[in-house]
């Protein structure tokens, strides 16, 4: 969304000023977590959380991030109580999508696309034959800019292919453009 969080829907503001300001205010705390001694493992979950873009188990965060289950519990518990995450039976989640689009603003496209490998290789390895994780991992791949003609195939071939959706179609569709 835009820098300021001014964002409109048909011409009427989603947030009020006390949202909007909260918003400033997590894109402030993220800043500063950034610059705080010893805060970038903080950071960094916080940054695997707004890439994973949906509630995440704090052992695939950890097998993600190379750290220990206890780290990422940690810095979760730090990103918890400054109100920029939930726990959710074991897996964590940001509290909101805005906080989730301040977090991708701040951080670099290498990072992203780095994250977005790790995640795609923990779904992609648990994944099995369900074709949500291999959609998920899939678009992963596509944000890692990854190889993705193997996955994709992998999907097309799963027995659960019919429940594919209309997501997991139009990105299987914009790959094989690439694959052509």
């Amino acid at each position: 969304g835009p820098a300021d969080f001014n964002v409109e829907v048909n011409g009427e503001p989603v947030l009020n000023e006390r949202e909007r300001g909260h918003m400033r205010d997590v894109r402030t705390v993220f800043v500063g977590l950034w610059v705080l001694t010893g805060a970038a493992l903080i950071v960094l979950g916080l940054a695997a959380l707004a890439v994973a873009a949906r509630p995440f188990p704090a052992n695939d965060i950890a097998q993600a991030l190379e750290w220990d289950v206890e780290r990422v519990h940690h810095a979760s518990r730090e990103l918890v109580t400054r109100g920029l995450a939930f726990e959710m039976v074991g897996s964590y989640r940001l509290a909101h999508d805005l906080i989730r689009e301040a977090v991708a603003q701040a951080i670099t496209a290498a990072k992203v696309r780095r994250l977005h490998a790790a995640l795609a290789d923990v779904i992609e390895a648990e994944a099995g034959n369900d074709v949500q994780l291999l959609r998920e991992a899939l678009g992963h791949r596509v944000g890692a800019r990854l190889p993705t003609a193997a996955l994709a195939a992998r999907l097309l071939a799963s027995p659960q292919r019919r429940l594919i959706g209309r997501d997991g179609l139009h990105l299987i569709a914009s790959i094989s453009d690439d694959l052509a």
